[in-house]
């Protein structure tokens, strides 16, 4: 077992990339992500303690999204760890692969709003602020929309919608969501 610090914005694996390690989280964050003819979608944020890589092929992208710490776990050292350790090891990502796969069902069907507001509630509970029926988030609009599945136009089109109906404020960096009973269907607060 290796443990790595990777500065923010820092390349863990890239696509096709050959790995042979299982990766924890152990202080920062990681965002996994596919890039296709130039367009980003960022699929899911590992906390803490979060497991994500695997052995073989990577078919995604996985960058330091803050500054972090990694530790690296070989697939000969996982031949060796005890069986509980193990067992948990693969329980996590099989988490973690549930929870993916459901969140891009979700987003391959929803309207592009319901899409910003879904992401929005799922980005608040891993790097934004919920506080006073608002949700701060500190990120760009281009990083916003690769969460959401769709361009940074688009998704700006939408917000400045939105924040005409009085529903969002945004700015250099930041989206402020107002909470709605709409927000609230989503089941995530």
């Amino acid at each position: 077992m290796r443990k790595l610090t990777f500065p923010k914005g820092s390349t863990i694996y890239a696509q096709g990339e050959v790995i042979n390690y299982v990766f924890i989280v152990k202080k920062g964050k990681v965002k996994l992500y596919f890039l296709d003819n130039g367009k980003e979608f960022s699929f899911d944020l590992v906390d803490h303690n979060e497991i994500f890589g695997g052995f073989g092929e990577a078919q995604e992208f996985a960058q330091s999204f803050e500054d972090s710490q990694i530790i690296l776990i070989s697939f000969d050292e996982l031949r060796r760890l005890k069986r509980n350790t193990l067992l948990w090891i693969l329980e996590r990502m099989n988490q973690r692969y549930k929870i993916s796969k459901l969140r891009m069902k979700k987003l391959a069907f929803m309207s592009l709003e319901d899409r910003i507001i879904h992401t929005a509630l799922w980005l608040a509970q891993k790097v934004g602020n919920l506080e006073d029926g608002k949700i701060i988030l500190n990120l760009s609009h281009e990083d916003f929309a690769s969460f959401c599945g769709a361009t940074r136009e688009c998704v700006s089109k939408v917000l400045s919608q939105m924040k005409n109906s009085g529903l969002v404020e945004t700015g250099r960096k930041k989206i402020v969501l107002y909470i709605t009973e709409k927000s609230r269907v989503w089941g995530l607060l």
